[in-house]
């Protein structure tokens, strides 16, 4: 990870990760790796994103993020909240959720 946002930072707006991957055997990280992926991303103007979609809940009520204690830039849950139901939702930092929600230049996907 270090390798890489020193290398191309001013070519990576964010990163995404599964820190509780549950379709692969329940693979775990570290709360120690996790902060410093999120040290690199603060330091390289990078958002950081954990996707909480499968892991939702089941570690209490606040996620992944708050099993490990790091708290990202962004966040995606879903499933747990809805027990399955379609309905997905991006929680964050109020800066960056106000310039995807920004009326006038919104932060849109293709």
């Amino acid at each position: 990870m270090k390798k890489i946002i020193s290398e191309q930072g001013d070519q990576i707006t964010g990163i995404l990760m599964n820190i509780i991957d549950y379709n692969n055997g329940m693979l775990l990280t570290t709360t120690e790796y996790l902060a410093e992926v999120k040290k690199l991303a603060e330091e390289n103007n990078v958002i950081l994103i954990f996707d909480d979609i499968l892991s939702c809940f089941k570690t209490g009520l606040t996620c992944g993020q708050g099993y490990y204690g790091v708290t990202p830039h962004l966040c995606t849950l879903a499933k747990a909240m809805t027990n399955d139901v379609p309905l997905g939702l991006v929680a964050g930092k109020k800066e960056i959720i106000d310039k995807i929600m920004d009326p006038v230049d919104p932060v849109i996907s293709g």
